[in-house]
């Protein structure tokens, strides 16, 4: 019998829409490319939006971190690495505060920042499911 041979060789592959950090830079991405995030890249989503509206309703394994004068010290608390790609959301298209905390990550100097701009709203609207009630957060 032969023995054959293979060399291992890592192939890295990006299907199409996928997102790619772009080092430092803040990218907007739509709910699918949220899913694909979570299931491909181990990225933490965060909500920013107050605690109260997180309980009601938040994505699910979304961590709570609302964008306050704290953010910047509570999100190095709950995500010290800075190469973990990080997903931020807030309640729909019309919220400023995903935006901001995006810009403030990249300031932090966090590398793969995405801004899922359709947020909480969009995320249901698809019939997605969301988890309540239980409190996950920096405090």
């Amino acid at each position: 019998m032969r023995q054959k041979r293979f060399t291992e060789t890592k192939i890295s592959l990006v299907m199409k829409g996928e997102p790619e950090a772009k080092g430092g830079k803040m990218q907007e991405v739509s709910r699918q490319q949220v899913q694909r995030l979570l299931f491909r890249a181990d990225a933490r989503l965060v909500e920013v939006l107050p605690e109260p509206d997180y309980r009601k309703a938040h994505l699910p394994g979304a961590v709570n971190v609302p964008f306050d004068d704290e953010f910047g010290m509570h999100v190095q608390y709950v995500i010290p690495d800075k190469n973990t790609p990080v997903i931020v959301y807030c309640a729909d298209s019309e919220c400023e505060l995903s935006p901001k905390a995006a810009k403030h990550l990249d300031k932090l100097g966090y590398n793969k920042v995405f801004d899922y701009r359709g947020g909480k709203a969009d995320w249901q609207r698809a019939g997605l499911q969301v988890e309540r009630g239980s409190i996950e957060d920096a405090r």
